[in-house]
């Protein structure tokens, strides 16, 4: 699997804000291209910072949280360290961008009950009950072609 990145361009990597209590989370990134990439999911996009300033407002503590296409992790961490009861974070990235979105909720074990958080691979279309869930989110989510109908169906 290859990605073109010449349209992306040199967009920033993202900084999340810090949260409440002045702490930040670390968050391991990837580069789009490379033997350690993971592909797009790897990176840290402006839309996560964005959504972590939105979550901080939102009334996430307490609520149970779906992400759809996580990436690294760091939206739906931001939310468990905000005090979300349960977080499940979905890619249906490769099982290497799985294990780094792994490696970020250990890294932020001090910031996050680790018994709150479940990792998912998850591919669109899927049979799954979400009703449980008050909050389901994705941003900057990737589709391909084929998988189209299937998300715009589950949404």
């Amino acid at each position: 699997l290859q990605f073109d990145v010449s349209p992306i361009g040199p967009v920033p990597l993202a900084t999340l804000p810090r949260l409440p209590s002045g702490q930040e989370l670390a968050i391991e990134t990837r580069g789009l291209v490379g033997r350690e990439s993971v592909g797009l999911g790897g990176r840290l996009w402006p839309s996560a910072a964005a959504m972590c300033r939105w979550l901080r407002s939102s009334g996430v503590q307490g609520q149970h949280v779906l992400e759809l296409g996580c990436g690294t992790g760091a939206v739906g961490l931001y939310a468990a360290a905000l005090g979300a009861s349960s977080v499940t974070l979905t890619d249906g990235g490769s099982e290497s961008l799985l294990n780094m979105v792994q490696a970020n909720v250990e890294r932020n074990r001090a910031l996050v009950d680790l018994t709150r958080i479940k990792i998912a691979q998850f591919e669109w279309g899927c049979a799954t009950d979400f009703s449980v869930l008050c909050f389901v989110w994705c941003s900057n989510t990737v589709c391909h072609s084929s998988s189209s109908q299937p998300s715009f169906g589950m949404v």
